[in-house]
């Protein structure tokens, strides 16, 4: 009798046991609810900042793709240069004081702002309009504006965009009896009694601020373009703005700034800064970025 007592006993204990073995305390429940939790915030946290930081890279990226294209661009249209001693190009740093530009507007761009450049260029066929296309000299521009942009539809938030000036063959001769812009009136002006070559007819009327001429980057300052001789030295005008002299290679630099820092800068003064300092700005040091290309120019 006594050891049937002591096996139910111990068989008794062991219940006991391991009933208790087999749950949590409050306490160990509120520690380890404690510890997930702190867990799950630092995850969240981490997962926060990754996401944010992916945004702020897509946003950049989509904004430097266009100064990228636009640096293309010009590469391009500059490796079919062509000049001589009677048909130049042209450099000016004031876009509203540049010939071929007729945009009109309350707010002129101050010179500050970047370079226009407006040349003669030997393109392809396919790249000009079919029915406008009967050689291959054509006239191309670069040049910046301050404007509202019209594919920013239900805003008026101006910003700063380069454009490509861009007329087919046809309308850079311009092969016409009344006075015009182009090739023709411009040669017309060279080889008439008594006659100087008259500049002002060389290009076609730009479009400016209309939508005529193509927007090739958004948001972009500080478009510099520099002309050097074999030796790497700066050609010098011929006569004011005017180049006489195929260069042996182009510098070219822009700065861009992404969507939302634009989206910041209320007044066009707001636009204004320079590198490196960027005229001590946190907000275009941490933004924005450089871009430079050298092009050369086959002989």
């Amino acid at each position: 009798m006594k050891r049937e007592a002591s096996s139910a006993q111990s068989a008794h204990r062991k219940r006991v046991n391991l009933g208790q073995s087999s749950g949590f305390s409050l306490v160990e429940l509120l520690v380890s609810t404690a510890i997930l939790t702190t867990l799950m915030v630092l995850l969240f946290g981490f997962f926060e900042q990754a996401t944010r930081a992916w945004q702020n890279s897509e946003k950049k990226v989509d904004a430097f793709r266009e100064a990228r294209a636009a640096l293309y661009f010009l590469k391009r249209d500059l490796e079919a240069l062509y000049v001589d001693n009677e048909v130049p190009y042209f450099v000016c740093a004031d876009p509203s004081n540049t010939v071929p530009v007729a945009y009109s507007g309350a707010s002129r761009p101050p010179s500050e702002h970047g370079n226009a450049l407006f040349f003669i260029s030997k393109q392809p066929f396919d790249s000009q309009e079919a029915s406008k296309a009967k050689s291959d000299l054509c006239a191309i521009g670069y040049y910046l504006v301050f404007d509202r942009d019209p594919a920013a539809i239900g805003t008026t938030r101006s910003s700063y965009r380069l454009l490509r000036y861009f007329k087919s063959s046809d309308e850079t001769w311009n092969n016409s009896s009344t006075p015009g812009f182009g090739l023709w009136p411009f040669f017309k002006s060279v080889t008439a009694p008594g006659g100087a070559p008259d500049f002002s007819k060389l290009f076609p009327t730009a479009e400016g601020r209309t939508t005529g001429d193509e927007v090739i980057a958004r948001n972009v300052i500080n478009f510099k373009v520099r002309a050097l001789d074999r030796e790497y030295q700066e050609l010098q005008p011929t006569d004011t703005n005017r180049y006489n002299v195929k260069p042996a290679f182009f510098d070219l630099s822009l700065t861009a700034l992404n969507l939302e820092t634009s989206q910041k800068l209320k007044t066009q003064k707001d636009w204004h800064k320079t590198g490196p300092s960027y005229g001590g700005s946190d907000l275009f040091q941490k933004n924005a970025q450089e871009f430079s290309l050298r092009v050369a120019l086959p002989p």
